[in-house]
């Protein structure tokens, strides 16, 4: 190895290898006191536990006495609540009971109410809650007697509601309101409807008669300035005649057309209400009833111009007046 040259190199490669080794020995000496620093911790962390958890044990003795006593306190409240509950139970559906029953005895009493109030939608309200119960129970004397007063009430609403319905002081709302409420009641759709357009008929002949009047004030003319000369058509619309048809044409579209207009969509209202007897309403009852009103117009119209005799110029102004406003009902009307 000497003669040969080698023998250098091994001693530089044995030096290499003792470098080497020290290094690993030096790394290993810092893990291992890297990790025996941090086992010293954790011994020392699992001593201070022990000891917190030592000082605990009377405080942990204490609660678990302390659960005992409301565990024993508990199941002593609930033996003592149990056989009573049921008694409870009972008691308070008596009770529900009774208020029912309440509610049942003092139907006619409350009906009555309904009926000086004129609350008659209430009045249904209730009948129809507690009529079923009342047939069904009839057979005995107490629910019988309640019957009987409860169907005597209702006969004075429903008689009520008619001659309100056909009175002509009745609203159209007020109107739709109580024949919906008749037919709630189980009356003949057909028969309410009648009643309903009776009403209406009345209503709006008596505002006819007042847009006619002959003392009603109309639509004065427009004023012209001192020492203006009047036109042609100013004269004629200051003519007696003329104020006196104008006024009534005018009375007319503000006071007669919209009524029968909401007259109409009344009776629309009053069709798509469920008819529960069955019957159905001839589909000319509108028609015939609109036609009927239109009539009516015409004939105070015609008489009007038969005893004023205003000028033509008037006359036909005033029909187109009339006239358009009646676009309206046209469109509420079927095609």
């Amino acid at each position: 190895m000497v003669s040969s040259g080698q023998l250098p190199e091994l001693v530089k490669r044995a030096n290499e290898l003792d470098a080497e080794i020290k290094d690993l020995d030096g790394d290993m000496q810092m893990l291992v006191y890297e990790n025996y620093s941090k086992f010293i911790r954790a011994t020392d962390v699992i001593k201070q536990m022990k000891f917190t958890i030592e000082g605990l044990d009377p405080d942990l003795k204490v609660l678990e006495g302390n659960v005992t006593r409301i565990t024993d306190s508990q199941k002593k409240v609930e033996d003592g609540v149990s056989g009573r509950s049921g008694q409870i139970e009972g008691l308070l559906k008596q009770q529900r009971i009774c208020r029912k029953l309440q509610v049942l005895f003092e139907l006619p009493s409350t009906l009555q109410k309904c009926l000086d109030r004129k609350a008659y939608g209430e009045a249904v309200e209730a009948y129809c809650c507690c009529s079923g119960f009342l047939r069904q129970y009839r057979h005995m004397p107490t629910f019988q007697k309640v019957l009987e007063e409860v169907e005597l009430q209702m006969g004075r609403i429903r008689v009520a509601l008619e001659e309100r319905l056909r009175s002509p002081e009745l609203l159209v709302d007020e109107a739709v309101n109580s024949s919906v409420t008749l037919l709630d009641l189980g009356e003949d759709q057909v028969k309410v409807v009648g009643e309903y357009l009776t009403g209406r008929t009345a209503t709006l002949r008596r505002s006819l008669s007042e847009c006619f009047a002959p003392g009603a004030a109309g639509s004065a003319p427009a004023p012209v300035e001192d020492g203006a000369e009047l036109t042609k058509d100013q004269e004629e619309l200051r003519r007696p005649e003329s104020v006196a048809l104008h006024g009534a044409c005018a009375k007319v579209t503000e006071a007669y057309v919209p009524p029968l207009c909401d007259a109409v969509e009344g009776f629309q209202k009053l069709i798509e209400v469920r008819n529960a007897s069955g019957t159905a309403v001839d589909e000319n009852v509108l028609p015939d009833f609109v036609s009927a009103r239109i009539e009516d117009l015409c004939d105070r119209i015609t008489q009007l111009v038969d005893q004023k005799c205003p000028p033509s110029r008037v006359l036909v102004s005033c029909i187109h007046s009339v006239r358009d406003s009646l676009r309206r009902l046209h469109s509420l009307l079927p095609a």
